[in-house]
């Protein structure tokens, strides 16, 4: 018996800040199409709609920066321990 695997693939996503950068309420229009188009996966929207933690493969970060406009700023994730902890 022939037994076929498929193949499967996996992403390499990434954690961002996305931030809106300008004094002017966002187009939430244009930085849904932007998020959909990219693939953009929102993971805590709670400060909507001037920021956004998202993940996105970094091979798709310059296509969304340029759909998006220079109107947002895309950050990476940083994670800081706290002192006198053992977390990292």
């Amino acid at each position: 018996m022939l037994t076929l695997r498929v193949k499967e693939c996996y992403r390499l996503t990434m954690n961002f800040i996305l931030k809106h950068n300008d004094n002017s309420e966002p187009d939430l229009k244009k930085m849904t199409a932007a998020l959909e188009a990219n693939g953009v996966s929102v993971l805590d929207g709670r400060l909507l709609p001037k920021t956004a933690l998202i993940a996105l493969e970094e091979s798709d970060l310059k296509s969304f920066l340029f759909d998006l406009g220079s109107a947002w700023k895309v950050l990476p994730e940083h994670h800081y321990g706290l002192p006198g902890s053992t977390d990292t």
